[in-house]
């Protein structure tokens, strides 16, 4: 990530936790993250922030997952494993199955409509 990105998404993060009311030791017993890292993201000291983490950060401060990659430039869920891969690891799913859960979320996104696509 740019300096710039890094500086936009500390942003983010403090003013969610801001507008939540929380402090950074109340962040860190909400996600079991150290508040000396959140601290540091907030202030835009780390290039490539683990997706894991702002992903916690994001459920806790209540920020919208694609407003936190699109901060991210995209990198958050470019790390993110396969579908695929991740119910095959998670759930030990065969192949088949696999194909039903991927035909099955095709089908839901293809019912919403477009007010619905804008929610998380």
């Amino acid at each position: 990530m740019k300096q710039t990105d890094t500086y936009l998404l500390g942003q983010m993060l403090r003013e969610a936790r801001k507008r939540k009311g929380l402090t950074l030791r109340a962040v860190q017993e909400a996600t079991g993250i150290p508040f000396t890292w959140i601290t540091r993201t907030e202030h835009g000291h780390y290039s490539r922030p683990s997706p894991e983490r702002l992903t916690k950060l994001a459920e806790v401060l209540g920020i919208d997952i694609r407003a936190m990659d699109g901060a991210t430039n995209g990198e958050m869920s470019g790390q993110f494993p396969k579908p695929s891969t991740y119910f095959r690891a998670k759930y030990q799913l065969s192949q088949e199955e696999i194909t039903h859960v991927e035909d099955v979320i095709s089908k839901l996104r293809e019912e919403r409509t477009p007010w619905d696509a804008e929610q998380p």
